[in-house]
Formats: structure tokens, C-alpha cells, sequence
């Protein structure tokens, strides 16, 4: 079964990734847990086989580590360094 529904120009999750769309919450936190700032991951990009998101946030130099989380899918730990170049994520294959 496929992981994706596109209509063409944007898509988003199905089945068990139903969860994730253009308004799933990315949280960022610090190593305490505090939470820094918030975003949604806005319209997917398709592809033949996946669905890319392109999102960002403010975030200033100063914490240890730098912890996202999008949705219920886990938590994903970042140095100040790697978040200014760039990250990716991925959920599924």
C-alpha cells in the first residue's frame, strides 16, 4: 500500500503515516525539555515514491541540543551547527 496521497502539486501521509500533513506540529526543545518554538510542516511536495516538507523555525545559538519532534513520530536531536546548515528527516523507507 502506498505511504502517500498527492493530487499532483501537494500531497501528504496515508494509511500509518495518515498523521502526517501540512498541519502536523514540529516542536523544538532543548535537552530540559523546555520548548523553544513551534511550526507545522506546511504543503507537501510529491514525488513518485515520497512526500517532502520544507519547514523552519527561529532558533538562537545557546542550548546543548536542539530536539524535534514531529507529531508522535519520535524525537530527533541536533546541534545548534547542524540546524543552521540544514537537516533531514526521514519517516518511513
Amino acid at each position: 500500500t502506498r505511504s502517500i496521497t498527492s493530487d499532483g502539486k501537494s500531497c501528504a501521509g496515508s494509511g500509518g503515516y495518515g498523521d502526517i500533513e501540512a498541519q502536523t506540529q514540529v516542536t523544538v526543545r532543548n535537552g530540559k525539555g523546555e520548548i523553544l518554538t513551534m511550526t507545522a510542516l506546511g504543503a507537501g511536495k510529491a514525488s513518485d515514491v515520497k512526500c517532502t516538507f520544507s519547514f523552519s523555525f527561529p532558533v538562537t545559538e545557546g542550548q546543548e541540543r536542539y530536539v524535534l519532534s514531529i507529531g508522535h513520530r519520535g524525537e530527533f536531536s541536533y546541534s545548534f551547527s547542524q540546524l543552521q546548515h540544514g537537516v533531514e528527516i526521514h519517516l518511513g523507507h
